[in-house]
């Protein structure tokens, strides 16, 4: 390799890449180009960065597609919401009712909202009604 090409690849501060290690956005950014800039094929880049082939491409292929190579944005917790109306009704059936399982709350929901919600989700639903009104309110 020429002292020009070299010269032209970025300095590594901490380790990355092929290791498991986290690859930074401003790696990523530098790796796209990289084989344009020097005129090597993408494996031979991802070498040079100490990065997997596939994740150059992968990071190539985000670039492509939205205009930069950071990761998507990761959401945690269920993707599920609830309705306030499910949330108040789960609330007025239980105060009604206080001996009212999941199981049977299941099909009054069904044919209240048409939620096809499990008895696993209406339980989630009545701990989430606690955490937000107080365990004093529901034994």
């Amino acid at each position: 390799m020429s002292a020009a090409r070299r010269k032209a690849l970025p300095e590594r501060s901490e380790p990355y890449g092929r290791r498991g290690k986290p690859l930074g956005i401003d790696v990523l950014e530098r790796a796209v180009y990289l084989p344009e800039k020097l005129g090597v094929p993408v494996a031979k880049a991802a070498k040079l960065m100490d990065m997997s082939t596939a994740a150059l491409y992968e990071a190539r292929r985000r670039l492509r597609e939205t205009g930069s190579v950071a990761h998507a944005p990761r959401r945690a917790g269920p993707d599920v919401s609830y309705s306030d109306t499910i949330l108040l009704d789960v609330a007025r059936l239980v105060e009604a009712k206080p001996d009212l399982t999941a199981e049977q709350l299941v099909p009054i929901l069904f044919t209240r909202h048409g939620s096809k919600m499990s008895a696993r989700t209406v339980s989630r639903v009545f701990e989430l009604m606690k955490r937000m009104t107080g365990p004093a309110n529901f034994s």
